[in-house]
């Protein structure tokens, strides 16, 4: 009988396909198939990567021992459980990090008032104008797009993970981004930029008046 190597034990345990391991493992399907008939050698790097993503020991992974009991980062035995968790906690900091973004897009946004402000005193309003429709807003469109595919690919994963592990993972932790946030700070610059504009035509409207009032 052929021996397998632990990755083998591991992925049959979590009820994962070769496929979803490679997923998992961030490698090829064949690097995991010739992995697991011991064709070839589980590198450190492939070995913390399955580490990360399903909570059990990069050590005990390197070590391929068959007769070693199945143990955790943490060093307790490993269950079902510690890839849920590890699967939760991966999910979790993604979804943070979307989120920390729209977070940063609203100091940005006062960020662009303050260039607003000093562009208005400069009588530079046009050219700020101009900036912000070519460069801020096509470019952040198009980096949202992006981002909101990237987002919307962790969604499909962590739902099939859930599915794969037969439980329930609040997916709500990781909601497709959403591009809205991004809209209403560019539709409030469009109104800051045209008060601004209004503002000042009237204080030239109201110079102009005063000077025309004066030469009478």
């Amino acid at each position: 009988m052929t021996a397998h190597h632990n990755l083998r034990r591991l992925r049959e345990y979590l009820g994962q396909t070769q496929g979803q391991m490679a997923a998992l493992a961030g490698c090829s399907l064949h690097l995991v198939q010739s992995i697991e008939i011991k064709r070839m050698k589980l590198s450190a790097k492939i070995a913390n990567e399955i580490s990360r993503r399903t909570g059990v020991s990069e050590v005990w992974l390197l070590t391929d021992d068959p007769q070693a009991e199945m143990v955790a980062v943490d060093g307790k035995p490993y269950t079902l459980k510690t890839f849920e968790q590890r699967q939760l906690d991966f999910h979790f900091s993604e979804g943070a990090h979307y989120r920390w973004r729209q977070i940063q897009l609203g100091v940005g946004f006062d960020l662009l008032l303050q260039m607003l402000d000093a562009a208005a005193s400069e009588g530079k309003v046009r050219e700020f104008a101009e900036w912000f429709e070519n460069v801020v807003t096509r470019k952040l469109g198009e980096d949202f797009h992006a981002l909101d595919d990237t987002v919307r690919g962790n969604h499909r994963r962590a739902r099939e993970a859930a599915m794969n592990a037969g439980k329930a993972i609040p997916l709500s932790l990781l909601e497709p981004f959403s591009p809205e946030p991004f809209k209403r700070v560019r539709a409030r610059m469009a109104q800051a930029i045209a008060a601004v504009t209004a503002g000042i035509k009237r204080k030239k409207r109201a110079k102009s008046e005063l000077n025309q009032g004066r030469n009478w």
